[in-house]
């Protein structure tokens, strides 16, 4: 776990307002689901952000297969953690990071080591939404952005094209948009559909927030333009989009 993983676990614990004998719940409820007994779990402390390896800092079971954990948002340190030497003989079965790997220059550290990485994706041409402005399609915009620009597409290209989508619907609903207030309790109410798909802004975990639904995908090799892609493999909280390829073990 690293520093900002070890802050969200207190807060969600604080947030809770869980007694110190039951803090932790928030990280041992990711192994809600699974068959009881089926894994034994441990915790290993706070790792230091950029740390070059992982002996006394992880602790998993001699025949364990799964270990949960938090490593450094920087590329590199998790590129550390992904060479063998660094792995210490550990060779986990699968990996999944959250932080990284969220945008094709995350993969460069890594190189070949990224094949079959898994992630989380919130937007790409695999998304079935279309602007609620032109009727443009995801696949069609991620094309044009390609093309245009000579890059590989960054999910970030959605969620910004949504901030225009959403303001529309705030500054429309507003009876005058030059109130900053009255525009922003417009902003609390948007229930929009567009090129994130649906958002409700009123029915989200908070107040004005609105969530969008992810997938699951692995970063795999390409024969394409680009060396790398996601592809989803898991649509179990977005089942609008199809599986692409099978989740595979991590190189």
């Amino acid at each position: 776990m690293d520093p900002d993983g070890a802050v969200w676990a207190v807060q969600a614990d604080e947030a809770a307002g869980r007694p110190p004998q039951e803090q932790g719940v928030a990280r041992r409820s990711m192994l809600r689901g699974v068959g009881a007994g089926a894994l034994a779990t441990g915790a290993g402390g706070i790792l230091a952000a950029c740390s070059s390896g992982i002996k006394g800092s992880q602790t998993a079971s001699s025949n364990g297969t799964i270990t949960l954990g938090y490593i450094s948002p920087f590329t590199g340190s998790l590129a550390g953690f992904a060479s063998g030497d660094r792995f210490e003989g550990w060779k986990p079965e699968l990996a999944t990071v959250a932080k990284v790997l969220l945008f094709p220059a995350d993969t460069v550290a890594l190189g070949p080591l990224v094949n079959n990485i898994a992630t989380d994706s919130w937007w790409g041409p695999y998304m079935p939404n279309q602007s609620s402005q032109d009727r443009q399609r995801a696949g069609s915009l991620v094309s044009a952005f390609q093309e245009q620009t000579g890059k590989e597409r960054l999910q970030g290209i959605g969620s910004t094209y949504s901030l225009f989508e959403v303001a529309k619907e705030a500054f429309t609903a507003a009876s005058d948009p030059h109130d900053r207030q009255e525009v922003a309790n417009a902003l609390h109410n948007v229930s929009c559909k567009g090129m994130c798909g649906p958002l409700d802004f009123s029915g989200g975990p908070a107040p004005g927030v609105a969530i969008i639904k992810p997938v699951g995908v692995q970063w795999k090799q390409s024969s394409g333009k680009f060396p790398l892609e996601m592809r989803v493999v898991d649509n179990s909280l977005n089942t609008a989009v199809p599986i692409q390829a099978d989740l595979q073990a991590t190189n």
